[in-house]
């Protein structure tokens, strides 16, 4: 972060969850919740997610080929609340369920209709998923999940999987392929690898490597915990009404940052916020992935300057990022 912006992170609520292993309890509690950022929350990822899925938070950049050459119909005109000099500007009062997640959601619903209009337009093609074993799976282009190969092979390895590896064996004009994170303050360059990191929901865009991994596996855990921190995240901003800061995962746990002005929180509101954890867990709702511009990306966090800010630093002109809303 910026000096100034250090400054105001300073002032920021940290609500941390430490998990050293997942025994039975820790997998009851966690692999059951709703992992994504609060309602619509940026998560600069790289794959879909559903109920009991942890998401892949990277953020991405299309192919110029296959990026829209304009976001003219889908950006409205909004005033952008963003920090000054790297500070919150003005007060701010934090309260319980604000108006900013209802405007979030208006903005989500006119974007994903226009997201699924053009997901029903992507070819729909015969593709072959090759396994880690050499065996080979047929399925479809922009259909067939790698959770939905993971229940082909077996129950337990479609429960125990929490993420896939997918390295593509042709050139596919449209992947998304990671690139800078957009959801942290961290700079640090990423283990380059063959594949990328992909949600179990996400469908599959063409012929590929495929591996399930799972939370024993390093790649899993942080997948698993970053999305959790979400969670934490979701809970956070729908009981208190802070402003989500960053929320990545650690060794050993994760946490969420969020600016709540001059109130903050203790070990008294933790009670509050689990209920709230559980109430996500049991409400059962879908994971929606979405691509979206900078701009879109703007347009929907406009009202959270640390998101605004985030965005404007880390996701480039004319490059695409991801979000997701639980």
């Amino acid at each position: 972060a910026t000096p100034p912006m250090q400054q105001t992170l300073q002032k920021t609520t940290r609500v941390a969850a430490a998990f050293p292993t997942r025994n039975s309890s820790t997998k009851s509690s966690l692999h059951a919740g709703q992992f994504a950022a609060g309602a619509a929350g940026l998560l600069a990822a790289a794959g879909s997610r559903r109920v009991l899925r942890p998401g892949v938070h990277r953020s991405v950049r299309l192919p110029a080929s296959t990026r829209r050459a304009s976001t003219a119909s889908t950006v409205a005109e909004v005033e952008i609340a963003g920090l000054v000099d790297g500070r919150f500007p003005g007060s701010f009062t934090a309260s319980p369920q604000p108006d900013f997640l209802k405007r979030r959601l208006e903005v989500w619903d006119r974007l994903w209709q226009k997201a699924q209009a053009e997901l029903q337009e992507k070819p729909k093609q015969a593709i072959q998923v090759t396994l880690p074993d050499g065996s080979v799976r047929e399925a479809t282009s922009y259909v067939t999940t790698p959770l939905e190969i993971a229940e082909g092979i077996s129950k337990r390895l479609a429960a125990d999987a929490v993420v896939a590896l997918v390295e593509l064996t042709e050139p596919v004009d449209d992947s998304c392929a990671p690139c800078v994170a957009a959801d942290g303050e961290d700079d640090e360059e990423e283990e380059e690898t063959k594949g990328q990191l992909w949600d179990l929901t996400r469908p599959l865009e063409g012929n590929c490597k495929l591996e399930l991994i799972k939370f024993d596996d390093v790649r899993g855990r942080d997948t698993f915990w970053h999305s959790s921190s979400h969670v934490l995240g979701a809970a956070l901003e729908d009981t208190f009404g802070g402003h989500l800061t960053i929320g990545p995962a650690v060794e050993g746990g994760f946490y969420y940052d969020m600016y709540l002005g001059e109130q903050r929180l203790s070990d008294a509101n933790f009670q509050e916020i689990e209920k709230s954890v559980q109430q996500l867990r049991q409400s059962n709702a879908p994971f929606e992935r979405m691509v979206i511009s900078r701009e879109e990306a703007l347009e929907l966090f406009a009202q959270n300057p640390f998101k605004v800010d985030l965005i404007q630093r880390k996701v480039a002109p004319g490059s695409m990022t991801t979000a997701y809303r639980c």
